[in-house]
């Protein structure tokens, strides 16, 4: 017999419609769960229109978070952090991806401690402040 400990919460998210990210480079144990579209999910695995991803550098950032390792956050934008909390926005964090050019954000929630929820991906430079388009 199995047990599955995937909590209500993400299952509930996946029944939704979202995936999980796994990066390229899998680390051996998760301890965060990355979801997103699965059109987004085709991208960061196939490199959408303009081939900018996977790129080593995104997929390491993705790596670095379901593995559980410590990122570099801020209650507000910054140059040089890798989640970010929106500023004028109720609850809405942007993984921050620096590279590849010209830097891409993916704006979500955390459903839990342990699991964010991608439902945007922003070109970093057509964002021009607060994006409306959140659903």
């Amino acid at each position: 017999m199995t047990f599955n400990a995937t909590s209500l919460n993400i299952a509930r998210a996946e029944k939704a419609g979202f995936v999980r990210v796994k990066p390229v480079r899998a680390p051996p144990e998760q301890k965060r769960t990355l979801l997103v579209w699965p059109s987004i999910a085709e991208i960061f695995a196939t490199g959408g229109l303009k081939q900018e991803f996977p790129h080593r550098k995104a997929d390491g950032l993705i790596g670095l978070y379901v593995a559980g390792h410590y990122l570099t956050l801020s209650q507000r934008s910054a140059p040089d952090v890798e989640l970010e909390k929106l500023e004028n926005v109720s609850e809405v964090w942007a993984l921050c991806f620096r590279e590849p050019n010209p830097g891409f954000r993916l704006l979500g929630r955390f459903i839990e401690a342990t699991a964010l929820v991608g439902f945007r991906l922003y070109d970093r430079h057509t964002l021009n402040g607060i994006p409306t388009i959140l659903p």
